[in-house]
C-alpha cells in the first residue's frame, strides 16, 4: 500500500498529526464539559455568568436610584408646601406645591412594597428592616407635621382671602420649625441608608 511506506519514511510527522488531532478532539471535548458545567452551576445558582451579573448589576442600581429619588422628591415638595404656607405666597402657588406633594407621595406609598421585597432582595433583611423600622416611621413624622401646616389657622385665613395675624404668624413658625426638624431627621437617615446601608450605591 501507498500509505504504509509513507509512514515509515516519516513517523514522526505522522504521529505529530494523530497528536494533535487527539489533543482539538481532547480540547473540544472539555470546552463541552466546561459549557455544561458552568451551566449546571447557574441553574443550581452556585455560580453566576458575567452577563448575569451584569444583569443584576443593573437592575439593582436602577432599584436603588428609583427607591432614593421618590423619597427626595417627596421631601422636596413636603418642605416646599409648607414654605410656601410661611411665606404667605398666593393660593395658587400653595395649592400647586401640596399637589405636586401628594402625587409624590401616591407614587412613593405605591412602591413601598417594592421597595420592602427588592431591599430583601438585593440587600439582605437587615436594610428591609432599617427601611420598614426607621425610614417609613420617619416619613410619617414628616407627613404628621406637614398635616399640622395644612390645618394651621394661618392656611385657614389665606383660602378665605384674609390677612393673617402676629398670632397666626407666631403659630406657623412653630408649626413650620417642626416640619424642618422632620426633614432634617429624614435627611439624615436617607443619607446614611442611600450611602451607606446600600453598597450598591457607592
Amino acid at each position: 500500500m501507498a500509505v504504509e511506506p509513507n509512514i515509515q519514511r516519516h513517523p514522526l510527522r505522522w504521529l505529530g498529526i494523530i497528536i494533535a488531532l487527539f489533543l482539538l478532539v481532547l480540547l473540544v471535548r472539555i470546552n463541552e464539559f466546561v459549557d455544561l458545567s458552568e451551566t449546571v452551576l447557574e441553574r443550581l445558582d452556585v455560580i453566576k455568568s458575567p452577563s448575569l451579573r451584569l444583569a443584576e448589576n443593573t437592575a439593582r442600581s436602577n432599584f436603588s436610584d428609583g427607591l432614593t429619588r421618590l423619597a427626595w422628591r417627596r421631601m422636596y415638595w413636603g418642605r416646599l408646601a409648607a414654605q410656601r404656607v410661611v411665606d404667605e405666597a398666593p393660593l395658587s402657588e400653595i395649592d400647586a406645591a401640596w399637589s405636586s406633594y401628594i402625587n409624590a407621595s401616591a407614587e412613593w406609598n405605591a412602591e413601598v412594597m417594592i421597595f420592602i421585597v427588592g431591599l430583601e432582595r438585593y440587600y439582605g433583611s437587615q436594610r428591609r428592616y432599617d427601611f420598614e423600622d426607621r425610614i417609613l416611621g420617619l416619613f410619617n413624622e414628616f407627613d404628621e407635621a406637614l398635616r399640622g401646616v395644612r390645618r394651621s389657622r394661618i392656611m385657614t385665613k389665606l383660602k378665605a382671602s384674609q390677612i393673617p395675624g402676629d398670632v397666626d404668624r407666631g403659630e406657623i413658625e412653630n408649626l413650620f420649625a417642626n416640619v424642618k426638624n422632620k426633614h432634617s431627621d429624614l435627611n439624615i437617615a436617607m443619607y446614611a441608608f442611600a450611602h451607606i446601608a446600600m453598597p450598591g450605591k457607592r
